[in-house]
């Protein structure tokens, strides 16, 4: 039954890189809302002590929703393929 030993260890390892995948990317995402909302703190900041105008604060906000928005695609593209692929 050497064939079921070899099956029960890659799924035991399998279930492994699922759980540090998951961890990974929660940390990741975790990090990637917290640069976001940096970006607009720190704007926010520069323009209540006038060392930055509204008009340039406004563009980064935006930049830093942009930038999210297209990191959630690439986790959905990543996501994708691997239903795809197993």
């Amino acid at each position: 039954m050497r064939w079921r030993r070899y099956t029960d260890e890659a799924a035991t390892k399998m279930l492994s890189l699922d759980h540090t995948s998951a961890s990974a990317r929660a940390v990741i995402s975790s990090l990637e809302r917290g640069m976001s909302i940096g970006i607009g703190a720190v704007g926010a900041l520069f323009v209540l002590n006038d060392q930055m105008t509204v008009g340039a604060w406004s563009p980064s906000t935006c930049w830093a929703a942009r930038r999210a928005a297209a990191d959630q695609a690439s986790t959905l593209m990543q996501e994708y393929q691997r239903a795809c692929c197993r």
